[in-house]
């Protein structure tokens, strides 16, 4: 049999606080865990009713309920906040037991109680954080989705989405709830999104990207950011929230033709040829290709736009590009070098190759009727660089602006030369 004494080791040693009142909630006893708790020495609590610790935040009502359950015999359990003789508040799982004489009358009660103060917290900061992410979520006027994380970052499940994200989607939550994007977006746009799931479960720290997909709602161009949602240390769902930049991509756009485009022809302008020109002319260094430049100028154009008026010149310009562009192969280029000049590259072609391309192009743009009555001829300047087979470094000394500038001089030696023609 367990001795007194050592029971009464246990008790004093015990991790939670343990206290002894007699029928009346008169305190007799307690453990230096339940000293601990409150901040009282056993000296101040011993003879003092339980009320001392009282935090005044617990209705009467509650006191009734506990006095009848424990004068009946039966156990009490219950959560309790208690205030400390600091003042501070904790809160505490309580179970008191009443200890009953053989004719089954409380002689005493023995209360046990567990601080949950910190657990409290924490619970009070999730309900918090959930009342604000369902305010956020209701509210915000972006897309925002919740994925669950399945089969150990095997699949993903989607559970819930914004009201915005189902105006937006033309989804809804009761619809793809438990889904996988597969099973919603189909298999290669739900591939897509899975792998920007994967990218942000692998990494576990948040991403951004771009993805156009075609919803019920129609298709547009998103910009997401996915997050992970943490959960003893794995991650278990992933937060997005999807902007529509549909219109803002298509405005990109339009000035991103604008500020390529010539807007009178419809061909590449002096940038945009000159940055396919400096591209090629990289890939031809770089494999040892050749490459020829032709720059072809229309003969007599001031006299078209003099007698001719400039609705006129405006009209053979965009004719005699149209005409340039029809003998093209699939990857040359064509671009407006500036008034009623025309720069073409052409990849790939050594000098024999341009010259003959260059008379394919006068002869086309001589026979054309772009204007009526009017015959239009071109003069052309070519210069070519390699075909390269060599370790020579001044084989490879040509530039971007050196190959216009020997095209430029050739043209104007066409020209001294009686126009429509190539020289190079």
């Amino acid at each position: 049999m367990i001795g007194v004494e050592i029971l009464q080791r246990a008790v004093d040693s015990a991790h939670h606080g343990i206290y002894v009142t007699d029928a009346h909630g008169t305190i007799q006893y307690v453990n230096d865990a339940f000293c601990r708790l409150t901040g009282y020495t056993s000296h101040e609590l011993q003879g003092s009713p339980m009320s001392v610790l009282s935090s005044g935040e617990t209705p009467p009502e509650y006191y009734q309920e506990l006095w009848r359950t424990i004068r009946s015999g039966v156990q009490w359990r219950e959560e309790i906040t208690n205030c400390r003789k600091d003042g501070s508040r904790y809160h505490a799982f309580q179970i008191i037991s009443p200890i009953l004489d053989e004719a089954g009358a409380p002689t005493n009660f023995v209360g046990i109680q567990h601080d949950v103060t910190e657990e409290k917290q924490i619970r009070v900061a999730l309900d918090q954080a959930i009342v604000e992410f369902e305010a956020i979520f209701a509210n915000t006027q972006d897309a925002m989705f919740l994925v669950d994380v399945t089969e150990n970052g095997a699949g993903f499940a989607f559970r819930k989405l914004s009201a915005c994200h189902e105006a937006l989607t033309g989804l809804s939550t009761d619809h793809v709830r438990g889904k996988t994007p597969r099973d919603v977006l189909g298999v290669t746009e739900g591939a897509m999104v899975e792998g920007h799931y994967r990218r942000c479960l692998q990494l576990g720290e948040p991403i951004s990207y771009e993805e156009e997909l075609h919803l019920p709602a129609g298709t547009r161009i998103w910009h997401t950011q996915l997050s992970p949602v943490m959960r003893e240390g794995q991650i278990v769902q992933l937060v997005g929230s999807s902007r529509d930049i549909t219109d803002r991509k298509r405005m990109e756009e339009d000035l991103r033709y604008l500020s390529e485009i010539d807007a009178l022809t419809g061909i590449p302008n002096r940038r945009k040829i000159s940055e396919e020109l400096d591209r090629e002319l990289a890939r031809a260094h770089r494999h040892g290709n050749a490459l020829s430049v032709l720059l072809a100028d229309i003969d007599h154009f001031k006299g078209i736009n003099d007698e001719l008026g400039h609705e006129m010149g405006d009209t053979a310009l965009r004719g005699i590009a149209e005409t340039i562009h029809a003998t093209l192969r699939p990857t040359d280029r064509i671009g407006r070098w500036g008034g009623e000049e025309f720069l073409i590259v052409l990849p790939e072609t050594d000098h024999s190759g341009a010259r003959t391309a260059a008379e394919r192009i006068r002869r086309a743009v001589e026979s054309a009727r772009t204007i009526p009555e009017r015959r239009i001829t071109l003069s052309l300047g070519l210069s070519s660089l390699g075909p390269v087979r060599t370790s020579n470094p001044r084989a490879l000394s040509h530039t971007v602006d050196s190959l216009v500038r020997i095209a430029d001089e050739e043209l104007y030696r066409a020209k001294e030369c009686g126009r429509n023609q190539v020289s190079g």
